[in-house]
């Protein structure tokens, strides 16, 4: 068995886009031109591991946010911020739901004290705020995205965990948002 990878960029470079993947109330991309990650593509295959990259919103190949969404995110009202990072993680959360449903991913399994299986996500910079939602606030996911992702979550690891408290809102009080000429 192998363990599938997901990975998502952080806020200046993503992912690349290749191949639509699935579309709910956002459009997310999984690629074959992994950007950041492309590197690690050569290893995947020999030490059991399968990737699938993931573009956020609002960069390029992916749905923008809704000015709406951009005002939550920039409020001053830490509930409705807090909204805001609740959905961020349910849009991951709904990706990995997506990944373990219909990609074929094993479950979690024990094989002679080794476990196999299963899902990790990899999260690099701003995107550390998903992960961050869906293991510490009770009323991001629903019951039905936990029964799904409980037999094969196995792994969330936040990549440059110090670079995401640091970004996010300027000094000038403004919400950062890539610069699309960048992506």
């Amino acid at each position: 068995a192998y363990v599938t990878v997901v990975v998502v960029h952080g806020f200046i470079v993503n992912s690349g886009t290749s191949r639509l993947i699935h579309r709910l109330s956002f459009l997310l991309m999984y690629s074959d031109m992994l950007g950041t990650f492309k590197r690690m593509l050569s290893f995947a295959t020999e030490h059991g591991i399968r990737i699938i990259t993931m573009n956020m919103r609002d960069y390029r190949g992916s749905s923008p946010y809704t000015e709406d969404e951009l005002a939550h995110l920039a409020s001053s009202d830490v509930e409705v911020q807090a909204a805001a990072v609740r959905r961020l993680g349910r849009e991951i959360a709904g990706f990995l739901t997506y990944v373990c449903r219909n990609l074929g991913v094993p479950v979690i399994t024990l094989e002679d004290g080794v476990k196999t299986g299963g899902v990790a996500l990899m999260t690099w910079s701003m995107s550390n705020l998903a992960p961050l939602s869906i293991l510490g606030d009770p009323l991001t996911l629903d019951d039905e995205m936990k029964s799904t992702l409980t037999p094969y979550l196995r792994k969330v690891i936040l990549y440059g965990i110090y670079q995401t408290a640091s970004r996010g809102v300027q000094s000038n009080g403004h919400f950062y948002r890539p610069p699309r000429f960048y992506l």
